[in-house]
C-alpha cells in the first residue's frame, strides 16, 4: 500500500480581471476571487481544490488567509482519514470561512479518488 500522506501543500488566491456583474440594482459590481489549494503526497499524487468568493470593493483574500493557519494540520494527513481531519479542523475554535473548510474537504476527496484510481 502506498504512502498517501501529504508532504507539501500550498494555497493560491487568484483575482481574474474579468467583467463584473451585479445581482441587485442597489449593489456594486462584484469581484470574484478564486482560492486554489494544492497538495502533493509522499506517493506522488497531486490533489487540487478550488473555491470562489465574491466581494464588492476588491478581491477577497479572506478565504486564503483563513486556510493559512490550517496548512500545518494538512502535512502528514492521509486522504483515508479525511473525515477525522475535517472534524479536527472544524473544532479548532477559531473563526474559519466556510469556503476554507470546503477547499480542504474537496482536496482530501480528490486525493482519495486518485489513490483509488476513480474519478471524482
Amino acid at each position: 500500500m502506498s504512502d498517501h500522506r501529504i508532504e507539501h501543500v500550498s494555497v493560491h488566491v487568484v483575482g481574474p480581471e474579468t467583467e463584473r456583474y451585479t445581482w441587485a440594482s442597489d449593489m456594486h459590481s462584484q469581484y470574484m476571487t478564486n482560492t486554489i489549494l494544492r497538495a502533493r503526497t509522499r506517493s506522488g499524487l497531486e490533489g487540487i481544490a478550488g473555491v470562489a468568493s465574491f466581494s464588492e470593493f476588491g478581491f477577497d483574500r479572506a478565504v486564503g488567509e483563513t486556510i493559512r493557519p490550517l496548512l500545518p494540520h494538512l502535512i502528514g494527513a492521509s486522504p483515508e482519514r479525511r473525515e477525522a481531519l475535517w472534524h479536527k479542523l472544524y473544532n479548532r475554535g477559531i473563526p474559519v470561512a466556510p469556503q476554507a473548510h470546503s477547499a480542504v474537504d474537496i482536496l482530501m476527496w480528490d486525493l482519495a479518488a486518485k489513490a483509488a484510481g476513480l474519478p471524482l
